[in-house]
């Protein structure tokens, strides 16, 4: 009878409702694909609550989990770095992938890793920092169920690289990095 249903109660726009929202709708994940989907709520990126990490971390934990993006802000004074958190053509490109699977985690709280797989053989990883301070999160290939060479990009800095064994980041309170790597040929 519907095509996306709520996980949650309402969300406010504080890092613990975001935070607490991502925590429980992530057991459900598993039943995202299309047609069918997950609605953790609206985005709150731009209301003002949330500060420029958490709100990267918002938009990649809804991108990774394949969530409905609708934003719950006043469009016309949103601040051009929340506008670009927002229009991130990677993490949008995530959130949409058509193979419509959401993300498992691969580690667990207080520091996320989790994977989703994309068409054309790609993989969305990424790193939340939920603790109240910077924290270095690394995960091995090995760990993440893949082997090989692949190239990697992240969504928010642009950085870029090759990974072969370990892919590490240092992420602030709050915090997320949001990856797509692609085999190299």
């Amino acid at each position: 009878v519907a095509n996306m249903w709520r996980t949650t109660n309402d969300i406010n726009d504080n890092w613990n409702s975001v935070a607490w929202i991502a925590l429980v709708t992530l057991p459900i994940a598993h039943y995202a694909l299309p047609g069918a989907w997950n609605d953790p709520d609206m985005l709150e990126i731009g209301n003002g609550g949330l500060n420029y990490a958490e709100s990267v971390s918002h938009m990649t934990m809804w991108s990774m989990l394949a969530a409905p993006l609708m934003l719950g802000n006043d469009l016309r004074s949103m601040k051009p770095k929340d506008l670009a958190i927002v229009k991130n053509k990677l993490a949008l490109r995530v959130d949409q992938d058509l193979l419509g699977k959401a993300a498992r985690k691969v580690k667990g709280f207080p520091q996320w890793v989790l994977i989703r797989p994309l068409t054309n053989n790609q993989w969305a990883v990424s790193f939340t920092n939920f603790g109240a301070s910077p924290t270095r999160i690394s995960i091995t290939l090995e760990e993440l169920g893949i082997r090989g060479k692949w190239n990697f990009k992240e969504a928010f800095t642009g950085r870029s690289g090759v990974v072969t064994d370990e892919l590490a980041e240092t992420v602030v309170a709050h915090g997320s990095t949001l990856y797509v790597l692609s085999r190299v040929k």
